[in-house]
Order: C-alpha cells, then sequence, then structure tokens
C-alpha cells in the first residue's frame, strides 16, 4: 500500500507542477527568509515569534495542499484557499496540539533520559493515529482527533509507514545536502519534502475512506 501511495504522490505533483510551483512560490520564499534572518542567539523572544509565524505559513501552504489534491484540482482555486478562515484555524489549532505533544516528549526525555525511546515510539504512534485529521479538516469536516483515531484503527501500520518512513526516507535522501549544499538550499528541499510528505497524507487519507464504507 505504501508503494501505491507514494507513486500516486509523485504523480499529482508531476501533473501539477507549474501551477503548485507558481503558488507555492512567494509563500515558500517567505518561510526561508523567516528561517535564515534569525537565530535563537539574537533574541530568544524575536526566535520563537518568527518560529511561531513560520509554523503559521507552513500550516497554510499544508492546509491548501491538502485541499488541492482531494478536490478537483485548479490553480486558482489553490490560490483562493490561501487564506486565514475559520477552517484554517480550525486546522492550524491541531498543529498546535501535536507540536505541544512533542514538546511535552522531549522534556519528558530530558527528565529521564530512559524515557527518550518510549516517548519517541508513544510520539510516533499517536502522530499516525491522529494525521489523518488534518486533510479530513481541509476538505471541511469539523472533525478532531478522535475522528481520526477511530478511522485508522484497521490501518496502524500502513499510518506508520506514511508518516514515519516515507519522511524518513525522504530526510535520508536530503541529509548529505547539509554538509555540501548552503543552508537555503537545505531548506528549499526541506520544504520539497514538506509537500511530498503533505500529498502523500491527503492519497492516504483518501485510501483509507475508499476502504472504509462506513466513513465519507
Amino acid at each position: 500500500m505504501l508503494r501505491e501511495t507514494i507513486s500516486a504522490t509523485f504523480r499529482f505533483i508531476q501533473a501539477y507542477k507549474q501551477p503548485l510551483f507558481t503558488a507555492m512560490l512567494f509563500p515558500s520564499l517567505l518561510v526561508i527568509i523567516l528561517d535564515l534572518s534569525f537565530t535563537e542567539a539574537e533574541n530568544l523572544g524575536l526566535y520563537i515569534s518568527v518560529q511561531l509565524l513560520t509554523l503559521l505559513l507552513t500550516s497554510l501552504l499544508t492546509f491548501s495542499i491538502h485541499k488541492a489534491v482531494l478536490s478537483d484540482f485548479r490553480p486558482t482555486s489553490f490560490f483562493s484557499s490561501l487564506k486565514f478562515d475559520k477552517g484554517f484555524f480550525w486546522f492550524f489549532g491541531h498543529v498546535l496540539l501535536i507540536v505541544l505533544l512533542f514538546v511535552v516528549m522531549i522534556m519528558s526525555a530530558f527528565i529521564a533520559t530512559w524515557m527518550v525511546v518510549p516517548a519517541m515510539f508513544i510520539g510516533v504512534y499517536i502522530s499516525a493515529r491522529w494525521s489523518l485529521v488534518f486533510p479530513a479538516i481541509a476538505t471541511g469536516k469539523a472533525v478532531s482527533f478522535g475522528y481520526s483515531w477511530k478511522l485508522t484503527e484497521p490501518f496502524q501500520s500502513y499510518m506508520i509507514k506514511v508518516v514515519l518512513l516515507f519522511p524518513l526516507l525522504l530526510g535520508l535522501a536530503i541529509m548529505p545536502l547539509a554538509f555540501i549544499a548552503p543552508i537555503w538550499v537545505v531548506s528549499i528541499f526541506g520544504i520539497f519534502s514538506s509537500l511530498l510528505t503533505t500529498v502523500a497524507l491527503s492519497v492516504a487519507y483518501r485510501f483509507v475512506l475508499e476502504h472504509t464504507p462506513t466513513q465519507n
């Protein structure tokens, strides 16, 4: 199933590469500029604010990509979906909760080093079970994590592969660039990897729905 998901992901990006590039160009450049312009050493408060703004912009891109994949893709509709509406803020609230989950996991690992490995496994498992809430919200469903948890019950192994294995493979492919390329090049490839993982999650959501007749 993962192979078909990855294939469908690349087919979508290949089919719509030009409108996707055009629509993502400005927000992606803004994210890269924000990411490169400030460091924690300069001003911690400013650094945190910039990171939150970056998270907001990347979440907006992710939200819009989910909508594009799960609907009849049109360049104009992708542009129109790049807006801060009620649906997006519901989406962003769930992003913040996921971030908070990982902050708690990291803090627990600092408190007790023996918790590092269990915290990683718990974080990955919960993320895999909760992840389908994001494409669901992007399609207009007023749902939360419980919806995704129930939906992924028969597809736990598949979702772990989509949420962990595919991004891990992408990360390993990009890792050598960190040693030989300027940081802005690494940032560009990071955004492209985020695009791939977002499309893959949308494809996975569609697959799960198609194989869960009681859901719509």
